[in-house]
């Protein structure tokens, strides 16, 4: 196989591996930009008053950074903050969470259990709030009036969540180079197996014709000695 006809193998593979890693980033991307779009798709700016902010305790699975890989955290902080939400012209109450990606995360608490703590030690079974909760627990205290984002679609008890990161626009950028590329790939591998396939087609044909050159040359050789039997009589 010449550099020339070897072209459809490397294609093929070529293929496979941006399939692969397209479906790879499909799939990442879809955790963590579609689904929490999904989710709060239909929430909309509203204004909420912070009614009070309950700090429970939870048993909850989380990834610890330590070698091991996971935990159980006990007794870890649940934070939950019930507000009071105004919406055109109606009033609702509900329970506020961080953004859309915490909601998705973590649909009980208001701050996802797994994010609240940080140097958790796993022999003590210990940690210390994360500095990202201490603004959040900052920012959303009783009586404070902020911005937020409430479903339209639930009556009570009303969801809301504090900030929205993700439009339609990054959903839309997250999929359409992924599956432009996923179905970009299973285009060169069909096209590069076609390719291959007419060149294992070439090289059989090739193949036959070396083996039919012997027989006939035979066939002329059987000629010719009939012809100088033939003189000699």
């Amino acid at each position: 196989m010449t550099c020339r006809d070897s072209w459809p193998v490397f294609g093929i593979f070529a293929a496979i591996i941006g399939v692969v890693a397209s479906a790879a980033v499909i799939t990442i991307f879809g955790i963590t930009v579609v689904t929490p779009y999904m989710l709060t798709r239909e929430f909309q700016p509203a204004d909420c008053i912070v009614e009070s902010v309950e700090r429970l305790n939870t048993t909850r699975e989380c990834k610890c950074n330590y070698e091991g890989g996971r935990c159980d955290v006990i007794s870890s902080l649940c934070v939950v903050v019930s507000v009071r939400s105004f919406y055109n012209f109606e009033t609702g109450f509900g329970i506020l969470f961080a953004s859309d990606r915490s909601l998705s995360f973590d649909h009980k608490c208001s701050y996802p259990t797994c994010w609240s703590y940080s140097d958790y030690n796993s022999t003590t079974k210990s940690y210390e709030i994360s500095e990202e909760l201490e603004d959040f627990l900052e920012t959303y205290q009783p009586g404070a009036n902020v911005s937020c984002f409430v479903d339209t679609t639930e009556q009570e008890p009303r969801r809301a969540i504090g900030i929205k990161h993700i439009s339609k626009q990054d959903v839309f950028h997250s999929l359409v180079w992924p599956l432009s590329v996923f179905f970009l790939g299973i285009l060169c591998a069909t096209c590069s197996l076609t390719q291959l396939q007419c060149w294992e087609a070439k090289h059989h044909y090739r193949l036959l014709s070396v083996r039919r050159k012997p027989a006939k040359m035979n066939i002329y050789q059987n000629v010719q000695m009939n012809l100088e039997m033939s003189k000699t009589e």
